[in-house]
């Protein structure tokens, strides 16, 4: 630290010859002349001092008898003295300074960052919209406000942060499963079977069990009953709750017809644009309407850091409808797709013992079915006086 104080400030190297050298040395030190590195042979003497004292170090010299001479003359103010003519060099160092210091208001990097690994739909597309986004001036980022509307627009948030570190945006959410309606549990209610099974495991947290384990039902079945005896033979109405676990047997199927509308489409041209800090310059001319589509961006990357520099590609589609002949084996893997992502999505929580598919044709349509088995809570509180269609 000592050493960039003294290069800013500025410091000479000087060779004092002839005289007295102690007398000197004294002289220096009695009047306050800040001076270190000194090498004294008797007749001469080498020091160092800073560039504002070195003015005063004429008078002790020559009260001691002794001549200065400057070795070398060190430093920001000596190296600015030596260049003053250099008036481009001077330039340029103050357009750099300016430049970086214009470019560091800017948002070059937005990272978005959740504990549990879910991501959201249009996140990215809401924050830029709000704001956030490459190039976006930091100064124009109300950060309070934009966390609220991001509150507001995504209920399943249940909690959002927007941190800004340099040039860095980072934002940080969690995501909050929707809850479950808490049931009325002054209300009776009677458990019964969603689905027609056999019993595996009964879980009664309220009320008295029906079935037991190996019990086969239909639906509809009573499985915890909402009336309990007390020990002097009276009957009392309560919330009966609990998870039954049964083996069931479930079906699913998608049907589609060798013959498929759809939009078909063409592409006219691609229209590039230069991005430089959420400018868009385009070079051509983009066509309005919905048959523009964004291909992809290709920004510049430094360093893993992702600058708000680089190209956009814009390709102009032109969709037009018309009706497509399929073959069979295409029928079978789109039928075969629609099963996967029902099965995906109706058995998330069931244990899965055997899945088997099926194909069957019937004139022009195909079908692609899906037998499933698997291990699944059938419990449904039913109020009494209703029953479980």
């Amino acid at each position: 630290m000592i050493k960039l104080l003294r290069l800013l400030c500025g410091y000479v190297v000087f060779e004092a010859s002839g005289g007295f050298c102690e007398r000197f040395l004294n002289l220096c030190k009695i009047n306050n002349l800040n001076l270190w590195n000194i090498k004294n042979n008797g007749v001469n003497v080498v020091a160092f001092t800073t560039a504002s004292e070195f003015a005063l170090i004429k008078k002790p010299a020559r009260n001691a008898g002794m001549e200065i001479n400057v070795v070398k003359e060190c430093g920001l103010p000596f190296f600015m003295k030596r260049h003053k003519w250099r008036c481009g060099a001077l330039a340029g160092v103050f357009l750099v300074f300016v430049a970086v210091w214009f470019l560091s208001g800017f948002i070059w990097e937005v990272e978005v960052v959740t504990d549990n690994g879910v991501k959201i739909e249009n996140f990215t597309e809401c924050l830029a919209d709000m704001g956030v986004e490459t190039g976006a001036r930091k100064s124009k980022i109300d950060v309070l406000q934009v966390q609220e509307s991001l509150l507001d627009t995504f209920s399943e948030l249940s909690w959002v942060s927007i941190n800004i570190f340099g040039t860095k945006a980072q934002v940080e959410y969690m995501y909050a499963k929707p809850q479950k309606d808490i049931a009325d549990k002054m209300n009776p209610t009677n458990v019964v079977s969603s689905k027609s099974g056999e019993i595996v495991l009964v879980e009664g947290y309220a009320g008295k069990n029906v079935v037991r384990a190996g019990d086969c039902v239909v639906k509809g079945s009573l499985l915890i009953s909402g009336v309990t005896k007390n020990a002097d033979l009276s009957e009392d109405l309560v919330h009966a709750r609990g998870k039954v676990f049964a083996k069931t047997e479930n079906e699913i199927c998608s049907i589609t017809e060798d013959n498929l509308n759809a939009f078909l489409t063409n592409k006219i041209n691609s229209v590039y644009k230069l991005m430089f800090f959420g400018l868009k310059i385009p070079f051509g001319k983009t066509p309005g309407g919905k048959n523009i589509t964004t291909s992809g961006n290709f920004m510049l990357e430094g360093n893993h850091v992702v600058l708000p520099v680089g190209v956009q590609r814009v390709d102009c589609l032109l969709l037009k409808r018309n009706n497509i002949k399929l073959k069979e084996d295409r029928c079978k893997k789109i039928n075969l797709l629609h099963c996967v992502e029902k099965k995906r999505a109706d058995f998330a929580d069931c244990e899965l013992q055997s899945v088997q598919y099926r194909v069957e044709k019937n004139g022009k349509n195909l079908k692609v079915s899906a037998k499933i088995i698997c291990v699944e809570n059938i419990a449904v509180e039913v109020p009494f006086g209703k029953e479980e269609n």
